[in-house]
């Protein structure tokens, strides 16, 4: 399942409307913004510790990149491209499967360079290449988002629950 940035966008808006009409103090949106980034990343690291556990792995070969243009954040930088690899491999079972994974970089795997390959058997074509620089920064991610939701979980109660 992938949260698309329009629905985050909605998402937040109607929470932060409901605690607005409900006149919280400020340390109610620290809170509520806290579960929901603590959500984020309970979520991505259930997927990764399940791919981890579960997964299997087998080599592949890039195949080409699935070309994706990300935004900068000011007039400086307006942004760059992104490269997502594209695996082709072969499951256990003798299935062969061509699969883009999550993570993008700006510079992208060489086409025709071998990779360890990390897959779900129950969804093959739910695969990440298995090595510290690609699942890394998705650990990384993961555990920014819930490790930072926890830390303003923590501080909107503390100020909540203040005397």
């Amino acid at each position: 399942m992938r949260i698309r940035p329009l629905l985050l966008f909605v998402l937040l808006a109607v929470v932060g409307f409901a605690l607005r009409r409900a006149r919280l103090p400020v340390a109610a949106y620290v809170l509520a913004a806290g579960a929901f980034l603590a959500a984020i990343g309970g979520y991505g690291l259930s997927r990764q510790l399940r791919l981890q556990r579960r997964g299997e792995r087998v080599t592949g070969i890039v195949v080409g990149h699935d070309q994706q243009w990300v935004a900068g954040q000011s007039m400086s930088n307006p942004g760059s491209y992104a490269y997502r690899p594209v695996v082709r491999f072969r499951t256990r079972d003798g299935q062969e499967i061509e699969a883009t994974t999550r993570v993008g970089t700006p510079v992208g795997i060489r086409p025709g360079r071998e990779v360890p390959v990390l897959y779900d058997p129950a969804n093959p074509s739910s695969a990440e290449i298995d090595a510290f620089r690609e699942r890394g920064v998705l650990n990384l991610m993961t555990a920014v988002f819930l490790i930072g939701g926890v830390v303003l979980m923590v501080v909107g109660a503390a100020t909540l629950l203040r005397p």
